[in-house]
């Protein structure tokens, strides 16, 4: 065996058979309960077992190889010795990306224990916008309102749409706010000239199968809507949508990882009006009028509880073919948390078709002048809630 030429070469040999030993053992440990079956996790495993192989075994062909993990960007140069660079790179983590966890990791397998204590230990996820912040609150102060004591543990935010809805399916969140749009989106479902109750009724025929049900939803609204600096706005002559077919290729868009990689958004609208943009930004949830207001964009997405919307401070392009679904707010839950929790279910129910889109707008307004303070996002979700059950 070669002397290792420094002491970075010893770490790296320790922390491989500290690795290779822990996956052994773990492997070793999950085909002792499963039995020898080729289950998720002893695949996953055995893969993770055969990483640090496959790579020494290509780096007799391979110089190197570059990776982008969850907006990183990790270079391995495996010749001679293995060198590991890691930069940042500009791009958002994409809701795939962020969804990769628990479809690998499956079920929680604490889920059903932690429903089971008392109090039961509830676990609210959220989106990353400001609303969701007191939505979150919002469902923690109904949860109390159910007749089994509940201990409400929120994840503020939790991420994107996609992470949101597999961390429901696998159990490791019990709740969490969603919208009719996006949650068509999951199963494929036209939502187009449908009613309120048909839509209702198709997520939850979907969402059964899954062990997920769609409960009643609120009268308040977060449809999205395409926005543009008003210089832009004026000297391209913005009004409508369909205007951007003839000028995107003078402007520049900003908007989040999610919108950019969704059907019912920039995928739909692309092909719908031909867009082709000078250029993309791929920007936060919470970063988007910074981009329009330091003149890095001239069109970006908005959602109609903006309160920028109202202010004039952008121009809101009309939606004259209707493109975007509603998007009603619907709390998602786990069936098994309705079941262990008594009166979960009649608790979540009275947010049916309360608190409108001016009401919401309002408070996202307010906790947009706070730093989204979750102390006031409490208050606020509290006064609501105290006012509608009494």
């Amino acid at each position: 065996m070669k002397k290792l030429q420094s002491t970075q070469d010893v770490i790296l040999v320790m922390a491989g058979m500290i690795y290779f030993v822990l996956v052994l053992a773990l492997l070793i440990n999950e085909i002792f309960i499963s039995g020898l079956r080729a289950t998720n996790q002893v695949l996953l495993l055995t893969a993770l077992l055969l990483v640090p192989l496959s790579i020494l075994g290509i780096s007799r062909f391979v110089d190197s190889l570059t990776l982008k993990v969850s907006g990183q960007e990790i270079s391995l140069k495996l010749r001679d010795r293995l060198l590991i660079e890691v930069s940042e790179v500009s791009s958002q983590v994409s809701t795939a990306e962020q969804a990769l966890w628990p479809m690998l990791a499956g079920h929680d397998p604490h889920a059903t224990t932690r429903l089971k204590e008392n109090p039961a230990r509830l676990i609210i996820g959220s989106k990353e916008d400001v609303s969701q912040v007191f939505f979150a609150h919002l469902l923690a102060e109904c949860s109390q309102l159910a007749k089994r004591r509940v201990n409400p543990i929120l994840r503020v935010p939790n991420g994107g749409s996609l992470k949101n809805f597999a961390d429901l399916t696998h159990g490791w969140i019990d709740v969490y706010m969603d919208f009719t749009g996006t949650c068509c989106g999951y199963f494929n479902i036209e939502q187009h000239d449908k009613t309120d109750a048909t839509i209702l009724e198709e997520l939850n025929f979907h969402g059964s199968r899954l062990g997920i049900r769609f409960m009643p939803m609120l009268e308040a609204s977060e449809d999205y809507c395409l926005a543009a600096h008003p210089d832009a706005a004026a000297k391209h002559q913005l009004k409508k949508i369909s205007d951007l077919s003839n000028k995107a290729g003078e402007l520049v868009f900003a908007a989040d990882a999610e919108f950019l990689n969704r059907k019912d958004c920039f995928l739909g609208l692309e092909e719908k009006y031909d867009l082709q943009f000078a250029k993309q930004h791929t920007v936060s949830v919470v970063d988007r009028y910074e981009f329009l207001e330091d003149g890095r964009a001239d069109i970006f997405v908005a959602y109609e509880t903006d309160p920028e919307l109202r202010t004039g401070r952008v121009v809101r392009l009309q939606d004259e073919d209707h493109f975007f679904p509603r998007y009603r707010a619907t709390p998602a839950v786990r069936e098994e948390a309705l079941n262990e929790i008594e009166g979960l279910a009649q608790a979540l129910s009275t947010l049916d078709g309360k608190i409108t889109s001016q009401q919401l707008g309002q408070v996202v307004d307010h906790l947009n002048r706070h730093n989204r303070s979750s102390i006031i996002a409490s208050a606020k979700a509290k006064e609501f809630v105290q006012s509608k059950s009494t």
